[in-house]
C-alpha cells in the first residue's frame, strides 16, 4: 500500500467530532503530504540561511528554529521550520510559501557554498499532537530528542528507515513532527494507528 491509498482509506474529515476528541484527549496524526522538505548542505549553509532568515539559525545540532524569509524590502515570502543537524539542515515549508521562498534563496545561493536540495519526493512530514502523543511515540519505539524545547530533534533508524523526530507544539498541543522516508511512511502510520493515534 502506498501513502496516497493509506490517506484515502483513512477517510480524514469523515468524523470531525472523533478527530477533535483525539486531539483534545488522545493523539491525532496529521499527514502533511503537501508540505515541502529541503535539505541544505555545504560548508556555508548556516551562515547563508542566517543572512536571510528573521531568526538566529546559528544554533547547535539537535536544535531548531522557526522563522521567516523576507525580501530586501521587508516583504514576507514565507515561514519555515529549520532543523540543524551535524552535516546538514532540514527546512520544512508550507505549500503556499515554498516556491517563492526558495526561488528567492536560490538567487543568492550561487555566491555561497550551499546546496538547496528538494527532498519532498523522498520524505514526508507526519505530525502527532495531543495529550497522549508522546505515549504513542513511545509505544512504537520512536526516538525522543534529548531536549524539550521547541524544535529540539533527533535522527535515528526506525524499522530500517531514517526517522527524524522534532518537538513542535505548532497546534497549541503537545506534539512532534516526524520526517520519514516516504517508502516507510505507511509502516509508521500503521504503527501509530495501533498505538491509538487517529488520523485527523
Amino acid at each position: 500500500m502506498n501513502l496516497t491509498t493509506w490517506l484515502n482509506d483513512a477517510e480524514v474529515g469523515a468524523e470531525p467530532s472523533a478527530e477533535y476528541a483525539s486531539l483534545s484527549a488522545g493523539a491525532g496524526v496529521w499527514v502533511r503530504d503537501s508540505w515541502h522538505v529541503r535539505q541544505m548542505s555545504g560548508a556555508d549553509r548556516v551562515e547563508f540561511l542566517h543572512k536571510y532568515c528573521t531568526q538566529e539559525v546559528r544554533v547547535e545540532p539537535g536544535r531548531g528554529v522557526y522563522g521567516c524569509i523576507l525580501t530586501i524590502k521587508g516583504a514576507m515570502l514565507g515561514d519555515l521550520w529549520v532543523l540543524v543537524r551535524d552535516d546538514d539542515m532540514l527546512v520544512v515549508t508550507p505549500p503556499a510559501a515554498t516556491e517563492g521562498l526558495f526561488k528567492h534563496l536560490s538567487r543568492y545561493a550561487l555566491f555561497d557554498k550551499v546546496d538547496l536540495t528538494d527532498v519532498s519526493s523522498e520524505r514526508v512530514v507526519i505530525s502527532v499532537w495531543g495529550p497522549t502523543a508522546q505515549a504513542a511515540l513511545a509505544a512504537i519505539g520512536a526516538p525522543s530528542p534529548s531536549g524539550d524545547a521547541q524544535l529540539d530533534h533527533c535522527t535515528a533508524q526506525w524499522e530500517g528507515s531514517e526517522l527524524v523526530v522534532a518537538r513542535n507544539d505548532f497546534a497549541g498541543l503537545p506534539g512532534w513532527d516526524l520526517i520519514v522516508l516516504r517508502e516507510g511512511a505507511v509502516t509508521l502510520l500503521n504503527a501509530l494507528a495501533d498505538a491509538d493515534a487517529k488520523p485527523v
